[in-house]
């Protein structure tokens, strides 16, 4: 079993900040050229690095779904602010929309592939990606570290749908999905929520849970307090509670609190606007409460957050 990373204003103000986010690419399979009819991408990460690099050389978003495996060299991968070592072994998975950079070695070398929602769900009678524990939750692990028998296994996964994703053989798309899953569920087996199969979660907390951040999504900027939610949900905040430690042990102050600082942090990094207008957009009239929320749900102030990564 893989080895777990420990989880790390007004109209013209918003249009301002708007366009600063607007200015991070966000990438579509159109862009890869040897996507399968724009719904599939596989490949080697040296040949992905050789042939993509003008594409992914800064910090950008995807539209799909992203998995990225690492058999050779080493360096450093950030998703959404929290920064990975990449080793051999090293697994990652990301769900579109997340921003991601990275630092790597001359000798990186592995596997990535990419795919639709429509992709991999279309084989089933409903939606079961999201059922995958990395990809349930913004705040589910992304990162996982295989050991021997999983590097081992992974890379003889991925060579054989990045071989049979570039050739055009009969009934391949099920072939390479089948792959996939298979991937999938080592991935699954490693996260923290499949650690203990004899004591699943009650199915009803699984649908709840997601309802629950649909609507933080939704509603982040303006409410904050979790009796708005249950409210919403029509269950007491303590059964909201109740499911959200269930799901991933957090509060659902905390999953609030985690939601208006990735929003926060993602603001601060990519726009020139002050730090009070950016409070604002995140609904605090006062900056001095906004600063405070930051560094209790941070860690650090806001300036200090941009100094860290603005040299």
């Amino acid at each position: 079993m893989g080895e777990l990373w420990p989880i790390c204003v007004k109209s013209c103000t918003f249009r301002t900040l708007y366009l600063a986010m607007s200015q991070i690419a966000i990438l579509n399979l159109k862009l890869f050229g040897n996507a399968n009819e724009n719904t599939f991408y596989v490949n080697t990460l040296h040949n992905h690095l050789i042939t993509s690099n003008s594409h992914i050389d800064k910090p950008h978003k995807h539209d799909f779904f992203s998995c990225f495996f690492f058999t050779h060299g080493a360096g450093t991968h950030e998703i959404d602010f929290c920064t990975y070592d990449v080793r051999p072994g090293s697994l990652f998975f990301m769900s579109p929309g997340q921003i991601h950079s990275w630092t790597l070695s001359d000798d990186v070398d592995g596997y990535v592939f990419f795919h639709t929602l429509q992709y991999y769900d279309l084989q089933y009678l409903k939606s079961i990606l999201r059922e995958y524990p990395f990809f349930a939750s913004p705040l589910s692990q992304r990162c996982f570290y295989a050991g021997a028998h999983d590097l081992q296994l992974l890379s003889c996964l991925l060579a054989e749908l990045c071989d049979e994703g570039n050739n055009d053989r009969w009934n391949h798309v099920a072939y390479c999905q089948a792959l996939i899953t298979q991937v999938y569920t080592i991935g699954g087996r490693m996260s923290k929520g499949m650690a203990s199969l004899k004591a699943p979660k009650p199915n009803h907390y699984i649908f709840q849970f997601a309802e629950f951040e649909r609507l933080v999504e939704v509603h982040f900027r303006e409410h904050k307090s979790p009796l708005y939610y249950a409210a919403i949900m029509h269950i007491t905040p303590a059964h909201l509670n109740r499911i959200c430690r269930e799901m991933v042990d957090k509060t659902s102050s905390e999953i609030i609190g985690d939601r208006v600082v990735l929003e926060a942090k993602r603001l601060l990094m990519h726009s020139d606007e002050k730090f009070g207008n950016v409070g604002f957009e995140l609904g605090y009239d006062d900056y001095a409460h906004f600063s405070k929320f930051f560094k209790k749900n941070s860690g650090q102030s806001p300036r200090d957050f941009v100094k860290q990564y603005v040299k």
